[in-house]
């Protein structure tokens, strides 16, 4: 396998470097040129078929920067805890106070009885960090709402902030929480100005379609009250806001695209959307419903952003750096897994080793580590929800190779993704509007 792939569509010819992530135009005879020399591997052959000297044929494989790889599988073992947590996702609350049409959580009750963590719990959440963990980058305050429990959200915080300043802790994690945006207080606010670095908000739209589907229990729509809450924090300094909106058929069917909701933010706040799919149409297409329009995709934004940024995408290494707790202080790979009939890894009142134990006699956590990974020209082109990738809904259970589906289908996103961008790029105004979609608050000083 090459570092170089070749797309094409029509009559339009790009080549994609894998390792340093360039991408560019070419013309029909270089992509026919370069296409016969991957397949064939022998400079010879491929300089006398298209009537060019080798050395020319030798300077064009450096100008693009080819590479020839052989891939082979790399060792499988477990890589031990580092006591270095990038994120830690928090259920401090298993309720909420809206009934989400799309919800996956059942209203945020998970199907489990609702409640909210207690202060002790929150404490012992507190001291299993202290005591087994040196960094932890983020803490996550999660739900249900999180708000509805406001007063462990401070507490947790406060916590943190007294054991840091005794010593007891060598570095303060950052705080921040996934929000309806619809428990509008003091308290909340103060907690928020005070203690939290970042902050995203659920919210899909413009009222009419926000209100389809996000509503309270008695049916009413929450956008006012949602954008009175974001006009509240936007004043806050030092606190980076983020939209989530989930993308349905309800919008499809109101003629919205994801590229439409993204700009409303942008235009209403100043903040660029993250676009998900609702469960159900990501399992059928992956965000593909409009391929006519590849920047559309769900994908694309990640893309693009890999290309610009020369950064590889990655997956969320689940148990190794990132795991969720759940109200009664269980610890679950992921905060999808709550609820849906895995069982604990661990728990708060127990040992870091039993994570590592975990892990030892676990392989599937050692995710993107595989046969099928390692060999793939996009699999630094994927990235984000580990779950999404290695769940296997069938049995339950994660595995340790990808879903193939998902993979062909990623691959053909990735495909008409790259070749969009190229054609983007040849026009310097569409593709200053484009960089600044991605970050409005950066400066793009890039040309194509």
């Amino acid at each position: 396998m090459t570092n170089i792939v070749l797309l094409n569509r029509g009559r339009q010819y790009c080549i994609f470097n894998t390792e340093d992530f360039s991408l560019f135009k070419i013309n029909e005879f270089s992509y026919k040129l370069l296409n016969h020399f991957i397949k064939y591997q022998n400079i010879a052959q491929t300089a006398s078929k298209f009537n060019i000297s080798e050395n020319e044929l030798i300077t064009t494989l450096s100008v693009i920067g080819f590479n020839a790889h052989i891939h082979s599988q790399r060792d499988n073992n477990i890589i031990k805890h580092n006591r270095k947590i990038e994120r830690i996702t928090l259920h401090i609350s298993n309720d909420c106070n809206l009934r989400c049409k799309y919800c996956y959580a059942n209203g945020g009750s998970y199907g489990k009885v609702r409640n909210m963590m207690t202060p002790s719990t929150a404490l012992q959440f507190v001291d299993y960090c202290c005591k087994n963990f040196d960094t932890i980058e983020n803490i996550v305050f999660f739900g249900g709402e999180p708000f509805l429990n406001c007063s462990v959200i401070e507490l947790v915080c406060k916590s943190f902030q007294e054991k840091y300043n005794h010593g007891l802790l060598k570095y303060m994690p950052k705080f921040g929480a996934i929000t309806n945006g619809t428990i509008i207080s003091d308290n909340v606010f103060n907690v928020i100005q005070k203690y939290f670095s970042f902050i995203t908000i659920s919210a899909d739209g413009p009222k009419e379609i926000n209100d389809l589907n996000r509503v309270s229990q008695n049916g009413k729509g929450s956008f006012d009250t949602i954008d009175r809450f974001i006009r509240q924090i936007s004043r806050f300094n030092n606190l980076h806001i983020g939209i989530e909106s989930t993308f349905t058929y309800q919008h499809i069917k109101l003629g919205y695209s994801r590229e439409m909701i993204r700009n409303f933010f942008i235009d209403r706040y100043g903040i660029s959307a993250d676009i998900i799919d609702e469960i159900s149409l990501d399992e059928e297409n992956m965000g593909t419903d409009n391929m006519q329009k590849p920047e559309d995709s769900i994908w694309f934004n990640s893309i693009l952003s890999t290309i610009v940024n020369k950064k590889s995408e990655s997956k969320c290494q689940i148990l190794h750096s990132t795991f969720a707790i759940s109200t009664d202080g269980q610890i679950y790979p992921c905060h999808m897994n709550i609820g849906d009939g895995i069982k604990p890894v661990a728990s708060i009142w127990g040992s870091i080793n039993d994570i590592d134990k975990n892990l030892e006699n676990n392989t599937t956590y050692s995710l993107k580590n595989n046969p099928t990974c390692l060999n793939c020209w996009a699999k630094n082109l994927c990235g984000g929800c580990s779950r999404i990738w290695f769940f296997d809904k069938i049995k339950n259970t994660y595995s340790d190779i990808p879903n193939k589906n998902k993979c062909t289908e990623f691959k053909r996103i990735a495909e008409q993704a790259l070749l969009k961008i190229c054609e983007i790029r040849t026009t310097p105004t569409k593709w200053q509007k484009l960089l600044y979609s991605i970050n409005p608050q950066r400066n793009f000083l890039i040309t194509p």
